[in-house]
Formats: structure tokens, sequence, C-alpha cells
């Protein structure tokens, strides 16, 4: 025969359980600061997002400057600097022809190098200014202006503070609502389920907004690469285009950044406001009745 352990009865069970201690002030201090945050956020979001609109029309590329003659760039000093090696060219074979102003057939004298020794100096002349050019193109090829992406970067410099501040705003109600959490135990409706469906919608938003934060240092790094091989190769014109496509591509990417964030402030706002009630009261009547989150 089997024997049978003594029943104990769910309501027996119950009253065994030790009374939930109470709260550390410390961590209620926490929970008032945290509930202070939530409030910051659902009674500004209209500022944040004036603000977020106002940031989203200044990030605009400043024009780029119509080339002009006046202000010789990379490549017009490149061109600049072959003048001078036709210069000296023509300069030599004038000292050959002052030396020899007795020669009674100056068409046959220059016609046989072999049987004039003189007839090297020529080549000597030539490759003088041969030495002359290489240095001047080398000398041009040296000196590189990059774009100027001071706006950028200040722009990039705003929407980094402003993405860690929202982030860090998401933060703390996240960890609102998780303190927030009754005990499994005990409840049987559906507010918990609603509470962690709403965490994990915050934490989706905030995967978002850390995306924005990163901005910055992508572009620091790929912008770096760029010069560090247009330093290596000055000639590259893809190089160089890549360096202005770079930018141009970050700007828009500053525009998009903006729109994350007034986007995702949105949504926040929108799965807050409709589910607050089973938020702050999850084994409430209303969290009871409650089949699953408003979107």
């Amino acid at each position: 025969m089997s024997k049978k352990g003594p029943k104990t009865s769910s309501k027996h069970h119950a009253q065994d359980l030790p009374d939930e201690p109470p709260m550390d002030p410390a961590v209620q201090g926490v929970q008032d600061a945290l509930e202070a945050n939530l409030t910051y956020f659902m009674g500004n979001i209209g500022a944040i997002i004036k603000r977020y609109d106002e940031h989203l029309e200044k990030a605009v590329p400043p024009p780029v400057p119509a080339p002009s003659s006046a202000e010789p760039g990379s490549s017009t000093k490149g061109a600049s600097a072959a003048p001078p090696p036709a210069e000296a060219t023509p300069g030599s074979p004038k000292k050959e022809a002052s030396s020899a102003p007795t020669a009674s057939a100056p068409a046959a004298a220059p016609a046989s190098p072999k049987a004039d020794p003189a007839a090297s100096s020529p080549k000597e002349a030539t490759a003088a200014p041969a030495v002359v050019e290489a240095e001047a193109v080398e000398e041009e090829t040296i000196e590189i202006v990059f774009p100027d992406n001071t706006p950028l970067l200040e722009q990039l410099g705003l929407l980094k503070r402003e993405s860690y501040a929202l982030s860090t705003t998401f933060d703390g109600i996240h960890d609102w609502i998780a303190l927030n959490v009754p005990d499994m135990q005990k409840d049987e409706s559906a507010g918990v389920q609603v509470m962690g469906a709403v965490i994990e919608q915050l934490s989706s938003l905030n995967e978002a907004v850390r995306g924005v934060y990163a901005l910055e240092l992508k572009y620091l790094g790929d912008r770096s690469d760029l010069e560090q091989a247009l330093l290596k190769l000055p000639q590259s014109e893809t190089l160089k285009l890549s360096l202005e496509v770079t930018d141009n591509d970050m700007w828009d990417d500053v525009e998009r950044g903006w729109r994350t964030l007034i986007r995702v402030c949105l949504i926040a706002y929108s799965v807050l406001a409709k589910n607050m009630p089973r938020l702050r009261d999850p084994q409430g009547g209303a969290a009871a009745r409650a089949t699953g989150m408003f979107m």
C-alpha cells in the first residue's frame, strides 16, 4: 500500500508564507525618483518633440561654394605647377644658340651628334628640367585640404547628447516598471504580462536610440580611414569623392536620427499612456480584465 502524505490546502499554504517585508527607505527613494522621471517624460512630451523638431530643421548641410579662379584648389595648384618646367626648357637652347654665333650652317651643326662631342650638352640640359618638374609635382601633392566638417560635427555632438538623455529616461522608466512588478505567486491577472510587454517594447525603442547615439563614433572612424588613405594616395579622385560622399551620407543620417528620436518618443508615450492603469496597479480590477497590451 502506498502511503499518502497529509494534504495541505492552498489556503493553508498561503497562510504559511511570510508577510511582505517593508520597503527599504533607499529603495523607496529610488522608486520615487524613477516615478518623477516618468512624470517628467509624460508631462513634457510636447516640449521634447518640439525641441527635436527645431534641431531637425537646422540639420541642413551648408551650401557648397562655387569654384572660382581666385581661389585655386588642390587641382588648380597642380595645374599651375606645370608652367615653370615649360619655361625652364626653352631657356637652355637659347644659351646654346648664343654661344655659337660664328656657325655658317646652323642647320647642319646639330645634325651630327657623333662628329661633334659638344652634342651631349643638350641631353644634360634637358635632364635638369625633368628633375625640377618632379620636385615641383611632389611638393604640390603633399598639400591636401580636407573638406570642412565643422557644422556636421556640431550636429552629431548635439544629436549624441539628446539621444543620451532620452536613453537615460527610458532606462529609468524601465526600472520603474520593474520595481512595480507584484509577487508572481500571488498574481493571477494579466497585469504582469502587460508590464512585461511594455518593458520589452521600451527596450526595443531604446536600442534604436542607442543606434543614434553611436552615429558620431561611426562617422569619425570612417572619416579617419579615408583621410589616412588620401594622404597615402593624394592624386586618387576616388578617395576624394568618397570623402565627400561620406559627409553627405552622414548629413542624411543626422536627419534620420532626429526623426528616429521623434518617432520613438511618440510610440513610447502612446504605449505608456494606454497601459498606465495596469502599470500602476497590475492586480487591480482593470488589470484583471486586461487581455493584452494596448498599442
